[in-house]
């Protein structure tokens, strides 16, 4: 795996860290990814909301 695509483990435990209140940061630290790999799984999941079913 590489920060550029990360797998559903790795996503699960940064939606997980986010829905607990973790910062990027600390989301980051305990994904063992980037700041930015976490800010891009956080929009895509927000995105993925918004999209019409």
């Amino acid at each position: 795996m590489t920060d550029s695509t990360p797998d559903k483990d790795t996503t699960a435990l940064v939606l997980e860290c986010y829905a607990r209140g973790y910062s990027t940061r600390q989301a980051a630290e305990r994904a063992g990814v980037s700041t930015q790999t976490v800010e891009r799984i956080l929009g895509e999941a927000i995105a993925a909301q918004n999209r019409p079913a």
